[in-house]
C-alpha cells in the first residue's frame, strides 16, 4: 500500500486518485467508481406533476443501460408504488401492482412498450373491490387513469456503445 495516502488500481484507472471527498474527483473518476461499486444510475424520466403518465420520453435510449427501474403506481395516489426492474434491451413491459385505501383496493396489470427513448402504456386491466361491500369485484379495461402509471424511470449500469 502506498505511503502517500493514495490508492492504486490493477487496471491503472485509479492511480494517483486522492482519498479525499468526491468534490476532488474528476467526472471520469466518479463514473468509474460508480460502475465499480454498482451504483451507476441515471434518472431517465422523473414526472414533475406528481401524477403518473401513460407515455414518456426518456432522456436517452433505454438500450444504453444494462437495467431499467420503473416506479409505477395508481394515478395520483400516494400509496401502492412499486419498482419494477427490466433488462435495458426490453421492448415489452408488464407491471403488476396493488393500490388502495381504507374502503377499496385495486389490482393493476399494465402492458407497455419501449422503443428507443419512448415508453408507451397501451393496455391495462384493473380489478377493484370494496372492503365494506359483499358485492363482486369489478374489472375495467384500458381506463385512462389506470394506464397513467409511470412516475420515474432510472437506467442502471451504463453500457458503452449501447445494448444491441
Amino acid at each position: 500500500m502506498p505511503e502517500n495516502n493514495q490508492i492504486m488500481s490493477v487496471q491503472g484507472q485509479l492511480v494517483g486518485m486522492p482519498l479525499a471527498g468526491p468534490e476532488s474527483f474528476s467526472q471520469q473518476q466518479l463514473d468509474y467508481l460508480k460502475r465499480a461499486l454498482g451504483v451507476d444510475e441515471t434518472v431517465l424520466y422523473d414526472g414533475s406533476t406528481g401524477l403518473g403518465v401513460n407515455s414518456c420520453t426518456l432522456s436517452e435510449a433505454a438500450s444504453n443501460f444494462e437495467w431499467l427501474e420503473f416506479t409505477v403506481g395508481f394515478h395520483g395516489a400516494s400509496d401502492g408504488f412499486m419498482v419494477n426492474k427490466f433488462p435495458g434491451n426490453s421492448t415489452l413491459l408488464h407491471f403488476i401492482y396493488g393500490a388502495g385505501n381504507a374502503s377499496s383496493d385495486y389490482l393493476m396489470r399494465v402492458y407497455a412498450t419501449i422503443s428507443g427513448d419512448s415508453v408507451t402504456v397501451s393496455k391495462s386491466r384493473t380489478m377493484s373491490g370494496a372492503y365494506t361491500s359483499t358485492s363482486a369485484d369489478s374489472i375495467r379495461n384500458n381506463n385512462a387513469n389506470d394506464m397513467a402509471c409511470i412516475y420515474k424511470v432510472v437506467g442502471i449500469h451504463r453500457i458503452a456503445g449501447g445494448n444491441t
